[in-house]
């Protein structure tokens, strides 16, 4: 029901601006490439003017999609603000893991960034808050990358989550 009778609320004559748009077009064969073509997208987006006229620049809301689409928004999100962020994020995994713990057999640019290093490398590049006042914030974990020790996590809390 798009109508709530209780609250009186409609949401298609609501104050909220939402524009779809669309799936960014990228490289499926190289993930270097496909993060960079995602962040000049992003880039672009945040760019724009916003919906409202109540706000000063465009809120970004991905939904779904792989796990590498938190890079490139963090970099478009932090060029629009121009400060580190802090993020929510919804997951079974950290996310934050040092690709260097998890080399792969055929080193490369792309290797090196996979679907569970993103957070790593905005908390390497300055796109995360450092306050410990203001951490990102993790919902929904229930499992550690491998081993049998904490090292995931320690790693994790030293990245401000």
């Amino acid at each position: 029901m798009g109508f709530n009778h209780r609250a009186n609320l409609n949401p298609y004559t609501n104050w909220a601006r939402i524009v779809d748009c669309g799936d960014i077009p990228i490289s499926p064969m190289d993930n270097a490439l496909a993060v960079s073509q995602m962040t000049a997208a992003f880039t672009e987006l945040g760019s724009r003017a916003a919906a409202s006229p109540l706000i000063e620049k465009p809120r970004l809301v991905t939904l779904g999609g792989d796990h590498s689409l938190s890079l490139p928004a963090l970099r478009a999100l932090k060029e629009m603000h121009g400060r580190p962020l802090r993020v929510l994020h919804f997951d079974a995994h950290l996310d934050t893991s040092d690709p260097d713990k998890y080399p792969s057999a055929w080193p490369s640019a792309q290797s090196r960034f996979n679907h569970g290093s993103m957070f790593w490398f905005a908390h390497a590049e300055g796109l995360l808050s450092n306050s410990s006042l203001q951490p990102s914030v993790h919902a929904g974990l229930r499992t550690r990358l491998a081993g049998d020790d904490l090292g995931d996590h320690d790693d994790d809390t030293a990245q401000n989550w």
